[in-house]
């Protein structure tokens, strides 16, 4: 399942910008649809969804791993 969650509608490749917005500590993706429809034409914007937060509740928590 992708990380990004998308909350404006428009044609593939159509937006002159792209937001990509992390929600505050312990929420989820949902509360950015308010603001989505705040934004001016040719804006999109799009929500980094966690494991472990909302349709990823049962997602494992990611792993960093480090080869140095």
């Amino acid at each position: 399942m992708s990380w990004l969650r998308s909350f404006t509608v428009a044609d593939a490749g159509s937006a002159a910008a792209t937001v990509v917005v992390f929600p505050p500590a312990g929420a989820g993706c949902l509360r950015l649809r308010a603001g989505a429809a705040a934004l001016p034409p040719g804006l999109e914007l799009r929500g980094v969804q966690l494991p472990g937060r909302e349709d990823r509740l049962a997602d494992p928590p990611a792993t960093i791993s480090r080869r140095w």
